[in-house]
């Protein structure tokens, strides 16, 4: 029931950020509470800290990739009530397969729109302004709608490969 209501709350969370380009924070407060619920009846008081560390081990990872604009909030908070429901090792396998789907995922857009070079090129220009000391966000560099990907497809994704390994012990 675990699994069930967790693949039920990240599938509409996709649905959100498909249709709205943003996940509800109800949604992952939501999602949060019915997995700390979950968790403290399997596993008792004593899963209190690794629940709260699973919370925080996304918004640690990520904080920088979320401050350059390559990944959104809401990604960052649908990973963190990922990890209410599963353990930290399978939380951070599921975060390294998110990175490694999304990563096929943004190069067959860029490959589909043909413009994987001129990416490439943008990709370069923003290093060098960041080795200027210049600050700024990388959704500011004129990224082509066409190449922006909906991350929260890519986390799905990766938590079904957790889960159909068999790695999560629940």
């Amino acid at each position: 029931m675990r699994i069930l209501t967790l693949l039920v709350f990240v599938t509409v969370a996709v649905v959100q950020d498909i249709c709205r380009m943003k996940i509800k924070n109800e949604l992952i407060i939501a999602g949060m509470g019915l997995g700390m619920i979950f968790r403290f009846g399997g596993d008792g008081i004593s899963s209190v800290v690794p629940v709260l560390g699973n919370i925080l081990f996304p918004v640690l990872l990520l904080f920088l990739i979320f401050r350059i604009g390559a990944i959104g909030a809401g990604d960052i908070k649908l990973f963190s009530m990922i990890g209410c429901y599963i353990r930290f090792q399978e939380l951070a396998w599921c975060i390294i397969y998110a990175f490694l789907i999304g990563a096929i995922i943004s190069l067959g857009l860029l490959l589909i729109n043909r413009n994987l070079r001129q990416s490439l090129v943008r990709i370069w220009q923003y290093v060098v302004r960041l080795q200027n000391g210049q600050r700024i966000n990388y959704r500011q560099m004129g990224v082509e709608k066409q190449n922006l990907m909906h991350f929260s497809i890519a986390i799905a994704l990766g938590l079904v490969v957790v889960l159909v390994k068999g790695c999560t012990g629940l």
